[in-house]
């Protein structure tokens, strides 16, 4: 009895000795109770900003990556280099660097989305500038509903990134679709039982096959030749964005810039 419960005791001691080298080596995202929204100019009401720091909480713990949101009125050399600047303010104090910063710049009266790390290359161009400066956001700011076009862009970017249904989802839909397709199976087999009675179709006395020679006439070619274009020129056309250094030295993509 003595001998089982120590092997027991070695074998707890050894699993948390095993937990704790586990956890020591592997990479912490820790996100609960920061703050992710800045609003330097005064843009948000409390219960929008409180409503904004949760939205930016709970994409960050889905995704594993930053999401922040920051205003600002103070005099700045562009709103590209402003947003850069401050996501490397944030962010990059650590190891932890991908993600996103939307800014809205009341200074120069335009909004911009700065990226980094894994989120530039899941973002492009064209996305990023349809949705930071298509109409549905720029009416936004125009008419002063700041809160909702933060609310919109950060939506936007994470549901373009997970537009896809998760592992747990898919195995859900899959079993109701399973279930739903069976219940439909029975169904219509009972309906097209014979009740009653036995009956034998015969196949041999009641078909008819007539065969009929077909052949075929080659007759001509068509050729169709299409230049092909300078792959040179396409380099920027990938699943990502482009990108740039900011005065950090560090990389980022984005976009934006549309003054309202």
């Amino acid at each position: 009895m003595v001998t089982t419960v120590k092997k027991r005791m070695l074998r707890a001691a050894a699993m948390l000795f095993i937990a704790v080298i586990i956890a020591s080596v592997m990479p912490t995202f820790c996100f609960a109770g920061q703050q992710y929204v800045f609003d330097n100019a005064d843009l948000f009401s409390p219960d929008q900003e409180e409503e904004l720091n949760a939205l930016c909480e709970k994409y960050s713990e889905k995704s594993e990556m930053n999401f922040a949101i920051m205003t600002s009125d103070e005099e700045n050399g562009g709103v590209m280099q402003y947003a850069d600047d401050a996501y490397d303010a944030l962010y990059y104090d650590g190891s932890y660097t991908s993600g996103c910063l939307f800014l809205i710049d009341m200074y120069n009266r335009k909004p911009w989305l700065t990226t980094s790390g894994d989120m530039i290359g899941k973002l492009s161009d064209s996305f990023i500038d349809d949705l930071v400066n298509g109409d549905i956001v720029h009416e936004y700011l125009v008419d002063g509903e700041y809160n909702e076009a933060a609310k919109y862009v950060i939506d936007g970017v994470y549901g373009h990134m997970y537009n896809s249904l998760s592992a747990g989802e898919f195995i859900v839909a899959a079993v109701i679709g399973a279930i739903v397709a069976l219940i439909f199976k029975f169904s219509v087999s009972h309906g097209y039982e014979l009740k009653g009675s036995q009956y034998t179709y015969d196949v041999k006395s009641n078909s008819n096959v007539k065969l009929r020679v077909k052949t075929d006439a080659f007759t001509h070619t068509t050729v169709t030749r299409t230049p092909r274009s300078d792959s040179s020129s396409n380099s920027g056309s990938g699943g990502g964005s482009s990108s740039h250094t900011s005065s950090s030295g560090n990389s980022h993509g984005g976009g934006g810039g549309r003054s309202f």
